[in-house]
């Protein structure tokens, strides 16, 4: 290799890594502040009740790939609804108040749980939004019927009835 091809090479070099460092600034740019303060569109008018990611059937068949995730998480739980697991709701849209107009119902797309609480009847998961746009959450699931509810909320304040 001549002096002009190893230089060339490492011109090339320069220009690939260049290249990935300028796409790993946009996605930077992207994901932690673009989306950090803009929302995702939504068409739904009520708080999702699914899973956000995966089934429990999906779960099951990733869990299974490392037996001892999958034992600790499913073994003796045959008889319990849904192998004892919970879905929380509300990870991909969730029914609540704007946080500046006070009663005003909205539909959030950026709630992060935080929060979790189990009782003897209910499992307790206060979320907030990440948008700072809206008032946080607790959902509400009942353990029996696995049903949930939200119920929005100002920080520290309770509410006293639930939005659908």
């Amino acid at each position: 290799m001549n002096k002009e091809m190893k230089r060339s090479f490492r011109i090339f070099i320069l220009k690939i890594l260049a290249v990935i460092f300028v796409l790993c600034i946009c996605y930077f740019l992207y994901a932690f502040v673009y989306r950090a303060k803009t929302e995702l569109p939504t068409k739904a008018v009520v708080t999702n009740r699914g899973a956000a990611v995966y089934t429990l059937r999906g779960q099951k068949q990733m869990l299974s790939q490392k037996e001892d995730f999958s034992y600790f998480a499913f073994d003796g739980r045959e008889k319990e609804k849904e192998y004892g697991t919970y879905v929380i709701p509300g990870l991909k849209n969730t029914r609540t108040l704007l946080t500046k107009k006070g009663a005003t119902p909205a539909m959030c797309t950026s709630m992060t749980p935080q929060g979790l609480a189990v009782t003897e009847d209910y499992v307790l998961v206060s979320a907030y939004c990440s948008t700072q746009k809206h008032n946080s959450v607790i959902y509400v699931i009942d353990k029996e019927k696995h049903t949930p509810k939200a119920y929005p909320r100002k920080a520290g304040t309770p509410t006293k009835e639930p939005l659908h």
